[in-house]
């Protein structure tokens, strides 16, 4: 190889290489300026007693949250306290559409306690039993059933007095809880008892029966009704007379008895003593004085008409005899 040829070869890579090399060198003398000024930084906050900053990325998350039913609908509520965070409710709207369960108690079928679906949520039965054992040679007591409830009178004047009588079934009977539809109420241990109702109007008095272990009778329908009517009289009112409501003495019979200033006085018409308008003396005072006694008649017998026929008879023969002489 020449001399020429090695120069050219030289001349060359400096004139390619040349600037590579540069460039390297300076990013080098850069990154060491770089570093030699965080490691002064460094040595200040360490001779200062400051803590060194540290940056750190983070990921800002939503705060948790659980499910929860809100009428017909799931909903995802925030936590308060993110450590502690409730269990969900719900995780879908179906889940809350579903019924609440269902209220039960336990009762003896056989020799085993059972549980079951209370009829009416708001007056479930006590429980009768807790396990099987309580049920070992035990006899299961019928529930009460009212058959019929009785009223003595059903019909009155108010102030009426009621004699309530109960037809039952079932064991150990321990409460009739009447309701006699006037606003009062009886408790008793009794299947008979009284009230009274004191003003007018149709009532509907009711029963229900409770046993001791707090079973009572669920059927409505043990009821019957009473009728009362209000007391009245007779009394004046505008020169008229008419019925007022109340338990007082008449005051009158008929609207003549109330025009002040009338002439009047009591006749009987048709075995009634009735007040007429006019002057005149009065003939009676009640309808007794109208009602006149029959007389009594004296049965003719075979015998006084035997006489009578005689009589006339000789009474003809002395007329013609008187006669025959004139003559």
């Amino acid at each position: 190889m020449g001399v020429k040829r090695v120069k050219f070869i030289v001349i060359t890579l400096l004139i390619f290489a040349g600037p590579v090399f540069l460039v390297a060198v300076f990013l080098a003398v850069k990154n060491l300026q770089y570093l030699g000024q965080k490691a002064r930084q460094t040595e200040i906050f360490q001779a200062e007693g400051e803590q060194v900053a540290c940056f750190v990325e983070i990921n800002v998350l939503e705060p948790p949250t659980y499910g929860k039913c809100d009428a017909e609908l799931c909903k995802q509520v925030a936590c308060a306290d993110p450590r502690g965070c409730p269990a969900n409710e719900c995780t879908n709207d179906e889940a809350c559409k579903e019924a609440p369960p269902a209220k039960k108690y336990k009762v003896c079928e056989s020799e085993a306690c059972v549980e079951k679906i209370c009829s009416d949520p708001n007056n479930c039965p006590v429980n009768s039993c807790s396990t099987d054992t309580n049920c070992k040679n035990k006899v299961e007591s019928k529930d009460p059933v009212c058959k019929e409830i009785l009223a003595n009178p059903k019909k009155g004047t108010a102030d009426l007095k009621v004699r309530f009588s109960v037809d039952a079934e079932g064991d150990n009977l321990e409460t009739y809880q009447f309701e006699f539809d006037d606003g009062e109420s009886m408790d008793s241990p009794n299947d008979t008892v009284y009230h009274t109702y004191k003003k007018g109007g149709n009532f509907t008095a009711s029963v229900k029966i409770v046993d001791s272990e707090g079973r009572r009778t669920e059927r409505d329908d043990c009821t019957v009704k009473v009728k009362v009517e209000e007391e009245t009289h007779m009394e004046c009112r505008s020169e008229a007379c008419i019925e007022v409501e109340g338990a007082e003495a008449d005051t009158c019979a008929n609207s003549l008895q109330c025009q002040t200033g009338a002439v009047t006085h009591l006749e009987c018409r048709q075995s009634s003593c009735v007040m007429v308008s006019g002057s005149g003396s009065s003939i009676c005072a009640v309808d007794k004085d109208c009602i006149k006694e029959p007389v009594a008649q004296v049965p003719v017998t075979g015998t006084n008409t035997t006489a009578i026929i005689a009589g006339l008879s000789s009474l003809f023969l002395i007329i013609l005899g008187i006669v025959a002489v004139a003559i």
